[in-house]
């Protein structure tokens, strides 16, 4: 909190004498805030724990200026002056909305009860003071100057512009040394000084990381046909196993067999005792089906389980011969 009622009356207005300034000034109860310093630099902005809104008496540095009647402010010795209009402060990286534009003031100030409604952290030190966003991130810094502390808007999110840039020696070992973390994000930990030993500097990515290439490549998705290739019944069979079940049925079975033709969806269901009749069933459902249908069953495709590649010693057609290469998210377990 800063806080200037305590300075003596005589000692402000010799600072203001000594800068050639206006003195001090104390708002109604509308528009409070005070402040024992003034200035007339464009982009230098006061921090004020007794100021309710941003606010500032030149225009020119709000854009989207729209003019608006507002509350009224009062200066020491000087009458009482109109908020004329509000507008919009940037740099670039940090926009206030909403900022006052009253005429006759003489410096400009920022409410820290405006940023703490908009979840930013403000804290303070012997010598600086940040703001942070709702993210922990920095996005204003400051300096103390005359017992206040004082915001270059033109140039507070500028971080990168006051750090030498690293070489490419401490840029390659701070990114392994940070488990391969991104350049971004280890600029935003050397900013806000979140990491010990890590030096204030600006990291850059001058070439590719081996080690990432191949760590963190992805596998782009398989595009979707258009056309199905499926255009008769039987074509493709798709099967899969499951038992055995803790409950067995009636007549002692406790593993079930599904069959699905891709072309109708028409399901079959088997049920039998062991896992080692499967092959032998589904030799038998295989034959009766292209006699009947007098069309052959050109491929089955599973999850490439024992079950289906059991050979039987009596069987009439090699199953290997049916069952076709699936991708992995066929396969058992997925």
């Amino acid at each position: 909190m800063i806080d200037h009622t305590n300075v003596p009356l005589a000692e402000l207005k010799n600072r203001a004498d000594r800068k050639n300034r206006t003195g001090p000034h104390r708002c109604d109860p509308q528009v409070s805030y005070n402040i024992g310093c003034v200035i007339t630099e464009k982009g230098i902005w006061y921090l004020d724990s007794g100021c309710s809104k941003h606010m500032t008496g030149n225009k020119y540095v709000l854009i989207d200026f729209k003019e608006e009647a507002g509350p009224s402010v009062k200066f020491g010795g000087e009458g009482r002056r109109i908020t004329r209009g509000y507008g919009t402060l940037t740099n670039g990286k940090t926009t206030f909305r909403r900022v006052s534009y009253v005429e006759g003031l003489t410096h400009n100030l920022l409410s820290i009860s405006q940023l703490c409604d908009k979840d930013h952290k403000v804290s303070f030190s012997k010598k600086s003071c940040q703001v942070k966003n709702k993210h922990k991130k920095v996005i204003l810094r400051g300096q103390r100057s005359h017992d206040v502390y004082v915001i270059n808007m033109d140039t507070s999110t500028e971080n990168v512009c006051f750090m030498s840039r690293a070489s490419s020696e401490i840029n390659w070992l701070w990114h392994k040394r940070l488990s391969h973390l991104n350049f971004k994000t280890i600029n935003q930990l050397s900013i806000s000084n979140l990491v010990k030993g890590l030096p204030e500097s600006s990291f850059a990515k001058e070439s590719l990381c081996a080690a990432c290439e191949k760590g963190k490549q992805t596998r782009a998705s398989f595009k979707s046909k258009q056309v199905s290739t499926i255009n008769s019944p039987l074509h493709l069979l798709h099967m899969d196993l499951f038992g055995p079940v803790n409950i067995q049925s009636m007549g002692g079975k406790r593993f079930t067999l599904v069959i699905v033709d891709e072309y109708s969806r028409y399901t079959w269901v088997f049920f039998f005792r062991t896992k080692s009749e499967t092959p032998q069933l589904i030799i038998s459902f295989i034959l009766r089906m292209e006699n009947y249908n007098q069309i052959t069953v050109r491929s089955i495709r599973s999850d490439h389980g024992t079950e289906f590649k059991t050979q039987c010693p009596d069987q009439q057609r090699d199953l290997s011969e049916l069952l076709c290469r699936s991708d992995s998210s066929t396969k058992r377990g997925r």
